[in-house]
């Protein structure tokens, strides 16, 4: 938990060097965030913060949130339906011009 990781650490000062949502600025390259909704090691909440951050100093981004699947799938390749991350990834760096 969040806690652990914190032992004998300033918690608030560790909480906004970890926080993605409050490191958000122009320095951020264009972004794609893909996450599922059941994932319970890291809330699907922290991923819209992060993308409304990213909005609020206009640094372009595509999101992915996928209703099912644990935390950790990686490929997702047991699980089709999020697995097309991939395809929608390589979408969107051909659309933006990223390779």
């Amino acid at each position: 938990s969040f806690n652990e990781l914190c032992r004998g650490l300033d918690q608030e000062k560790y909480l906004k060097l970890t926080s993605l949502e409050k490191q958000a600025g122009t320095q951020n390259p264009p972004t794609f965030i893909w996450h599922t909704n059941e994932d319970q090691a890291v809330p699907v909440e922290n991923s819209l913060m992060y993308a409304d951050a990213l909005s609020k100093v206009q640094v372009p981004y595509e999101m992915h949130i996928y209703p099912i699947g644990s935390h950790g799938l990686g490929l997702a390749e047991s699980m089709p339906h999020v697995a097309q991350w991939k395809d929608s990834l390589e979408k969107w760096i051909k659309l933006n011009d990223l390779i």
